[in-house]
């Protein structure tokens, strides 16, 4: 369950929380001193990871506890060179549009926006407010360990990182996949 807004910190956990205050601060200082087709380019790469997350299902289960959640992160560490988590944590920031630190249901709705990746009903050409709202929960549910309908900079790293993950297998296996049916011959 998340934590309690009253509920005070501990050392640890302020120090965390500043710590990432400063490597976001400077994520965004220098994702906003990219050329212009730079920063598009990562936040492109967010909206993939998004849809690769909702195309492939890609879904860890809540983790029990703030070991479990940094059992993972350590995890996900291991899966990123230091350039990808630096180029993941540019892409937060530009996600992160009122600078708070997370992801919410508005940041990820101008994000798909941005990219035209809005809901709209192609026999009437409507937009669908509901299937907008279903896809972009889902998306919010697949990153969020902490279950406090926010993605923040160690669960955006995770989703961007099982994104590739997912990518490279699935890319690996049609290469094996000669007729294209999903199955591999003896």
């Amino acid at each position: 369950a998340p934590r309690a807004a009253t509920e005070p910190q501990s050392e640890e956990e302020a120090y965390k929380s500043e710590e990432v205050r400063a490597r976001l601060a400077r994520a965004r200082s220098e994702a906003l001193s990219l050329p212009l087709i730079a920063r598009f380019r990562l936040v492109r790469a967010a909206g993939l990871a998004f849809d690769a997350v909702t195309t492939y299902q890609l879904r860890w289960k809540p983790a029990a506890n703030a070991e479990e959640r940094r059992r993972r992160a350590r995890l996900v560490e291991g899966m990123m060179t230091p350039s990808r988590k630096t180029e993941a944590a540019q892409m937060f920031a530009l996600i992160d549009s009122d600078n708070d630190g997370e992801v919410s249901m508005a940041d990820l709705r101008n994000l798909m926006t941005l990219l035209g990746r809005s809901n709209i009903d192609e026999t009437d050409y409507e937009y669908d407010e509901e299937a907008e709202e279903t896809r972009l929960r889902s998306i919010i549910q697949s990153a969020d360990a902490d279950q406090n309908e926010r993605i923040d900079l160690d669960e955006f790293v995770s989703l961007v990182a099982r994104a590739e993950f997912a990518t490279l297998i699935l890319e690996a296996f049609r290469v094996f996949d000669a007729d294209g049916s999903g199955l591999l011959d003896a």
